[in-house]
């Protein structure tokens, strides 16, 4: 259990309220429990010598002394806290004691797992399935519509950061001790952001590959907890290493193009040992009840649990699942490990040669080793037990043998290993083969679930980190220092970021914040991995050839004990413990085998001996022999510590680079019991985490904190007349006045709620709800007044654009009407075609049906062979595709290097435009004749074009907009009657009559004089359509021109001059409607630059 004593203890003086309490008889209080160690709600019963109070527990009766000048007493206030209230800010009264109650009330009462402390969620381990984390409730948060405190909002937050804010790489840690719920709670956000990408995708290809990579996601899942997750005492379902998961995102599209994970410390002694109570890794027993008889006899006759040393030491063979009751199917476990295996393309004969390396480890644990009565060192009391281990690993049994019973050999003396060496080095080769196993899988992992690189692609991500809480229990080994100091590098980085750069925002924007004294653990971090710190001692000793895990504990002790007071030197004599005042409590470490352990070291001829295993490729690359110049001293040898500290450091620079986001887990009881709340517990938990000083801080802070543009964009509309129509500039002086003219209106809205910086507006959460509110109503009544013109508008625009669209498909159906045979005969008998001129031209003229006749026949009168007229008509039918094709859709199909028969088909099925072409999917494009290559050519093309095109989709989906009166063209040149004697001679073939038709002097068609004025419109509108194509295409050629080329460098903007405005064109055109500059750019904000979509919001619909 945590050391909660003196850590509570000055929680309490930190955050007690600095006025003198009136503490009479008989006024109701919390108090420091001194038995609890936690706040009990009593009434004082009396004073006591001293400065002591005597207070009656309002539950026991029990009277208890508390020190009133310690402030181990708070007064009781009637609703100082609301628990059915989301945020924690909302607390009336901000104590210690009135956090934690109003916390257990909320976690036992009302149900809710989930608390917002600002930018923060709290969440307590629920211990059992609760209906607000089930996928059918995503929705809601995906629309921003639930506004209930979630796991979830954090997520949707670094998304929205990336995606719609254009913000850099993000971060979510999610830290907690041992069972409090971290890894479930990655596995729901990576559930939800899944599900965020998948609704944000917009065309079949995007969605299909979001899919697919969320899928693959999940079914690492069950890969890696089986191979790394373990039961202890405090979780039965505990990570046994550390993971960041990094999904990589499209920047713009905010499609999940693939992830990567990096791993951390995989907890090898537990592959050996475990203590009571506890299990080894879940593989093994999940491995052992999934297999046949057949299988098991296949591994070497493999057995139950409990008949191996590396399984039965804790005395446990079951665990049970999340809800803490129902106990886990072994059998079933596997069954759903090697289902997942099958998704991520691990081959069944890989998967053997898994399965045969982890019996090997088995059967090499159940290896036994007594003492040679001649020799007075190892020998092998079971040598058919380690020649089942050695055939399933592919190596010789004596050698294997060798290795463990020899300790040193040379050209002049071998030495012998004692029984205890003996086993330590079987022990070593049994958890180098399980970290090699787990590494291949997690570089399996990445190889399955890494985008493939796109030119011109930029990604961003999101990062997710699951890592082991803070441990203490019985006995703490080195495994033990190395989580315990990566969770107090966290820590550190979490108080860094919440609270020292708060502060420094507040001094360099010039603003007055109250001296509030905040967990400082840089002393501790530095204590183990400074220079002269338990870390750097550690590997001195490792790399001294006569060191011992005794030396390196009294050169500790020596160094440390009285230069840093984060170190305990025990009381005690025994020369093989230390201890350390971690943020989260006091841990001692016991030192036996610290030096073993950090060495790692394997013999070069087990190395040796697996590189050359017999049974496969595999097996031969788990353990690669090591480098000449390591080997022959010239390099040396890193130890576990100096590569975990490598890790560590890597991973703080990578999360001080994002902007960070935080999920605090708390285990609720060490019970794992549902919905019950042990106060000491939590308070212990919160204390340690330093919730309750991020509380106080903000709370007395300015949470909320605005950019002067930004503010001034956002609340103009509620800014006083005299600002609304100014010129721009001196945003910061008219963000003042904003604030003042409604701290007049408002009496709740205090000169002390606000304060305006030299870059920012600082606020309250108050007065942000209260401007954001008058903004909503005033922005109503605009929209109100404008809403039926602006309805009216839109709705001639789209009867017109629909009307100008039916007209297009028609004059298309007619353009490329097909010639009958009664058409070609009667038409080459009018005009008196005959000879071979008039064989060239029916057989022509039934190669190209499409073509008008007129046309065909001056083809065939101008040409010599039948070659040439083919060749002129050729090249007339890629031009038709072109001019069928908008410009923009044709530079993709080039660029795609689609054969131009595919072109042709295209158009033929109306796939006309980019909306459609995102919407093939794979069978389309075989239905179309695609073969693999065109098919993976235009899937890239269309996913590293996604972003440019996103943006160009929202400038040009309104246009080319169809003017409701304007300007004529001038008029063509009169068209040419086609002669009547044709279309009767036509007509009476066909057996219909035919009507006196024009030819268009654009196209060739035939067609009625009625129909003439609309048909030449409809070359207008497609002239106009060609030009804004043309525009698409140019604006899409620039950008890729411009991702191409390098930034140029950044310049200081220029006082005095204006920033312009995004969105400028489409800004422009919402004002020619009617709506104000401002209002325009606030709509195209809300929507990504989507103009359309802005009408709609502007209009409420």
């Amino acid at each position: 259990p945590l050391v909660l004593g003196p850590s509570l203890r000055i929680m309490a003086q930190l955050l007690a309220h600095t006025v003198e309490l009136d503490l009479k008889d008989g006024v109701r209080v919390y108090y420091l429990n001194p038995k609890k160690q936690s706040w009990e709600l009593g009434t004082i019963a009396g004073q006591a010598g001293g400065g002591k109070l005597k207070v009656r527990d309002d539950a026991s009766g029990e009277v208890s002394l508390v020190d009133k000048s310690s402030k181990e007493a708070h007064k009781f206030m009637e609703k100082g806290y609301d628990p059915k209230a989301e945020d924690l800010f909302s607390m009336n009264d901000l104590h210690s004691s009135t956090l934690l109650w109003c916390v257990a009330e909320r976690y036992q009462d009302v149900k809710q797992t989930y608390t917002r402390m600002g930018e923060m969620i709290l969440s307590l381990n629920p211990f059992q399935p609760m209906p607000y984390d089930q996928e059918s409730n995503m929705q809601g948060y995906i629309t921003e519509q639930s506004q209930a405190p979630h796991c979830w909002q954090i997520a949707h937050k670094a998304f929205r950061n990336i995606v719609i804010r254009d913000k850099d790489n993000q971060s979510v840690l999610i830290s907690g001790e041992s069972g409090a719920g971290k890894t479930e709670t990655t596995k729901n956000l990576l559930r939800y952001l899944g599900k965020l990408s998948h609704s944000n995708s917009s065309h079949a290809i995007q969605r299909e590959l979001c899919a697919k990579v969320s899928k693959k996601l999940q079914d690492s899942n069950p890969i890696l907890e089986s191979f790394g997750n373990a039961k202890t005492v405090r979780n039965d379902n505990s990570s046994r290493f550390g993971k960041y998961i990094k999904l990589i995102l499209d920047a713009k599209s905010g499609v999940i193009i693939g992830a990567e994970m990096i791993t951390y410390l995989l907890e090898k002694s537990r592959v050996v040992s475990q203590g009571e109570g506890e299990r080894g890794y879940h593989i093994f027993y999940e491995f052992l009840a999934g297999t046949t008889p057949e299988e098991k006899a296949k591994y070497g006759g493999l057995k139950e649990a409990k008949h191996y040393k590396c399984l039965n030491q804790g005395n446990c063979f079951v665990r049970r699942s999340t809800d803490g009751k129902r106990i886990e199917d072994d059998a079933r476990e596997f069954r759903e490990l090697v289902e997942a295996m099958e998704r991520l393309d691990i081959t069944v004969d890989t998967r053997d040669q898994i399965f045969a390396v982890l019996a090997t480890i088995l059967h090499l644990q159940n290896v036994e080793f007594g003492t040679d009565e001649s020799t007075g060192k190892s020998r092998i009391e079971n040598p058919e037990v380690l020649a089942t281990a050695a055939g399933l690993l592919g190596v010789g049994a004596e050698e294997l043998g060798k290795t463990f019973t020899i300790k040193s050999k040379t050209h002049i003396m071998t030495t012998l290993s004692t029984t205890r060496e003996a086993e330590d080095m079987r022990d070593a080769v049994s958890k180098a083969l399980y970290q090699a196993v787990f590494d291949w899988l997690v570089a399996k992992l990445n190889a399955v679930i890494r985008p493939a690189p796109q030119a011109n692609q930029q990604t961003k991500y999101i990062g997710l980190l699951d890592i082991f809480g803070f441990e203490n229990f019985v006995v703490n080994s080195f495994e033990q220092l190395c989580i315990n100091y990566t969770n107090e590098a966290l820590q550190n980085h979490y108080n860094k970021y919440t609270f020292v750069e708060d502060a420094q925002e507040c001094e360099r924007e010039g603003i007055p914040m109250s001296i509030l004294e905040y967990p400082d653990n840089q002393p501790c971090v530095d204590l183990i991995e400074g220079k002269g710190g338990l870390l750097t001692i550690l590997d001195g000793e490792t790399h001294f050839k006569l060191g011992t895990s005794e030396g390196f504990t009294e050169k500790a002790w020596s160094a440390l004990d009285e230069t840093n007071p984060f170190f305990i030197k025990p009381k005690s004599t025994v020369p093989n413990a230390f201890g350390i005042h971690h943020y989260a409590g006091d841990v001692m470490y016991t030192t036996s085998n610290f030096l073993e352990k950090n060495a790692d070291t394997l013999k070069d001829e087990v190395r040796e001996i697996v590189s050359a295993s017999t049974r496969s490729d595999f097996v031969r690359t788990l353990l690669p022999p090591i480098p000449e110049d390591v080997k022959s001293g010239r390099v040396k040898r890193s130890t576990v510590s100096s590569k975990f500290r490598t890790q560590m450091g890597a991973l703080r620079t990578e999360l001080s680079s994002t902007e960070s986001h935080f999920i605090r887990c708390v285990k609720p009881n060490p019970a794992c019991s549902a919905m019950c709340a042990d106060k000491p517990y939590v308070l212990s938990q919160l204390s340690s985490a330093g919730v309750l000083q991020t509380i106080q801080m903000k709370r007395e802070g300015f949470p909320v904190r605005i950019p002067h543009l930004d503010f001034w964009k956002r609340f103009r509309v509620i800014a006083p007349k005299t600002d609304k129509h100014a010129p721009d500039g001196d945003e910061k002086n008219k963000c003042l006045r904003i604030l003042q003219l409604w701290e007049k209106v408002y009496p709740g809205i205090r000169l002390k709620d606000f304060a305006i910086g030299h870059g920012k507006v600082f606020m309250r959460p108050y007065v942000i709800d209260v401007l954001e509110n008058r903004r909503a109503k005033k922005v109503h009544l605009l929209f109100k007044a404008a809403h039926p013109y602006l309805k009216a508008y839109i709705e001639r625009f789209r009867a017109e654009k629909a009307r100008l669209k039916a007209l297009r498909e028609e004059q298309e159906k007619i353009r490329f009407a097909n010639n009958t045979n009664a058409d070609i005969q009667g038409f080459a008998g009018d005009v008196g075609v005959a000879g071979e001129t008039a064989s060239r031209f029916e057989q022509v003229a039934r190669i190209f049906p499409h073509f008008d006749l007129p046309v065909l026949l001056g083809i065939v009168e101008n040409t010599q062979t039948m070659e040439q007229a083919t060749s002129i008509l050729m090249d007339m039918q890629r031009q038709r595709v072109d001019q069928t094709l908008p410009r923009s859709m044709k530079l993709i199909l080039d660029l795609a290097n689609l054969r131009t028969e595919i072109q042709e088909a295209m158009a033929a099925k109306d796939i006309s435009t980019k909306d459609e072409v995102f919407g093939m999917t794979e069978s389309d494009m075989v239905s179309l004749g695609f073969n693999d290559v065109e098919k993976a050519s235009l899937s890239a093309i269309i996913l590293s074009q996604q972003s440019n095109w996103v943006s160009a989709e929202r400038l040009n989906q309104l246009y080319p907009m169809v003017p409701l009166s304007g300007p004529t063209r001038p008029q063509s040149p009169m068209p040419t009657s086609v002669p009547t004697t044709a279309a009767s001679s036509s007509s009476s073939s066909s057996g219909l009559p035919r009507p006196t038709l024009l030819t268009c002097p654009d196209c060739y068609a035939y067609v009625t004089p009625s129909e003439m004025p609309a048909h030449q419109q409809g070359h207008t509108q497609s002239r106009q359509q060609a030009q804004s194509d043309e525009e698409f295409a140019r604006r899409l050629q620039e950008e890729e021109q411009r991702q191409s080329t390098p930034p140029p460098p950044v310049q200081q903007p220029v006082v005095g001059v204006p920033i312009g405005r995004p969105y400028a064109n489409e800004v422009a055109q919402i004002e020619g409607m009617g709506f104000s500059a401002d209002q325009a750019q606030d709509a195209l904000n809300r929507t990504g630059g989507n103009v359309e979509a802005a009408l709609n919001h502007l209009l409420g619909m």
